[in-house]
């Protein structure tokens, strides 16, 4: 037991603290029965055996189990202290109930809703809503930072492919993209084909060297290291504050229409259970 226990522990006798071992009974306290299956006590909160054994997982080592059932107690013990104390010493105790009510029936609404979105898929935003909502607001949905679309590879410096690699890169070719895919699955350092998709430019400047930033359309860069050479081309580009592509702007529109849709599905469920409790008789109001 460390100084700090055993001078906390020490110093809260008169809170009615009592240890007990697990699985053992009070023998001290005159009432046999009343402490049967007790492993501790904090003033009127015990901690039971059935408790322990709940949080304990199964199949450790006798060792194991038994430094884990002490450490249990002890925290327990310690928690409960700091409880008695906060409820002697803290005067708005009604508004942390209430908070804590709050609160709870919160997480039980959440949980309700998010039952009721599993059961009812038509609760789920769609991809419709998504593209109809961008096609209404996405004029307004801007650009923090430029986005590109292209081709990215890196490969070894010394690689014989690379005279060849600096002309498909560039190209717009099927066949030569074909001979460029086929390198940059086999032997490249790191290969990505993005022409169909729009990406923050700092994903793939993080990668070059020196981390040079595209500033337009139909930009190439070629650069290379001790031992790498890293080629990029741009095949799109979007500056900041340019509106973003639809691609760009789902994740915040789903997550926009979601919010929208948990604030109706909460209004609606209340209305329901309100109207629902009132008509059977299970809740009464004076009109």
């Amino acid at each position: 037991m460390t100084f700090f226990k055993h001078k906390l522990l020490g110093a809260v006798a008169t809170a009615g603290l009592i240890i007990l071992p697990a699985a053992t009974a009070l023998t001290s306290c005159g009432n046999h029965a009343d402490n049967s299956g007790i492993a501790a006590r904090v003033a009127n909160s015990r901690l039971t055996d059935a408790e322990i054994a709940r949080a304990i997982p199964s199949g450790l080592k006798t060792a194991d189990s038994l430094a884990l059932v002490s450490n249990y107690i002890d925290a327990w013990i310690v928690n409960e202290l700091i409880g008695e104390i906060a409820a002697k010493n803290i005067h708005n105790l009604e508004e942390i109930d209430r908070m804590t009510e709050e609160y709870r029936r919160n997480l039980i609404m959440a949980e309700y809703r998010r039952l009721k979105v599993e059961q009812d898929t038509s609760l789920a935003v769609k991809q419709s809503q998504i593209e109809e909502f961008y096609a209404n607001y996405g004029g307004e949905m801007r650009l923090d930072e430029p986005m590109i679309r292209g081709i990215f590879i890196a490969i070894s410096k010394n690689s014989p492919q690379l005279p060849g690699i600096r002309r498909w890169y560039r190209s717009t070719k099927s066949d030569d993209i074909e001979k460029l895919e086929k390198v940059g699955l086999t032997e490249a350092v790191n290969y990505e084909y993005f022409r169909n998709e729009w990406i923050p430019v700092s994903r793939i400047a993080e990668r070059i060297p020196g981390k040079p930033l595209p500033k337009a359309k139909g930009e190439q860069i070629d650069v290379s290291d001790e031992t790498t050479t890293y080629l990029l081309s741009v095949s799109d580009f979007l500056p900041a504050g340019a509106s973003m592509p639809l691609s760009a702007a789902e994740a915040g529109i789903r997550e926009r229409l979601e919010a929208l849709r948990r604030v109706e599905l909460d209004r609606r469920l209340r209305s329901q259970l309100y109207r629902q409790a009132i008509d059977d008789g299970t809740a009464w109001r004076r009109e």
